[in-house]
């Protein structure tokens, strides 16, 4: 089975509200073909606008919704919850956003897994280890390297190893 796009559906609606308003004019008051034709197609832009003005607020209103989802997403916890809608390609795009959401908080959560682990392994050394971005300022130091240096390991955090 075909299933006809909307606007389609919307443009053969108009059509016809043109050609039976141009009909109905011409039997009913007896105006010349031309007359008629005119006023039905005045008739069908104004149909055709009203169905239009319509339709977009059908389509705009879960576009609205999925960007106040998107934007709370950007805070934690990075969840997307949004209406289901009867407009197909919403439907899609939303199934689409949920699921990047799900993937996007599962690799999250591996991230920090991984950081917890790193932290607390390097936190257990007993040797100081410090680890330098390319401009040779601290990224990472352990407690014990901290201890060594008599600074508190998040405060040296982005200074230049040189300042010790």
């Amino acid at each position: 089975m075909r299933r006809w796009p909307l606007l389609h559906v919307l443009w053969a609606l108009c059509l016809a509200v043109v050609l039976a308003t141009a009909a109905g004019i011409e039997v009913a008051l007896g105006l010349a073909p031309t007359y008629a034709i005119l006023i039905g197609v005045g008739v069908g832009a104004s149909v055709a606008g009203a169905l239009g003005w319509w339709l977009a607020g059908r389509v705009s209103a879960p576009l609205n919704h999925w960007s106040a989802a998107a934007d709370s997403a950007s805070r934690e916890p990075l969840e997307l919850h949004a209406p289901p809608t009867v407009i197909l390609e919403l439907h899609r795009l939303g199934g689409s956003l949920r699921a990047l959401s799900q993937s996007l908080q599962r690799a999250l959560t591996a991230l920090l897994d991984e950081r917890t682990r790193t932290q607390a392994i390097l936190g257990s050394m007993a040797e100081g280890v410090i680890a330098l971005d390319a401009d040779h300022r601290i990224l990472v130091m352990n407690p014990a390297a901290a201890g060594h240096f008599s600074v508190d390991a998040a405060a040296a955090q982005e200074l230049y190893l040189c300042a010790f």
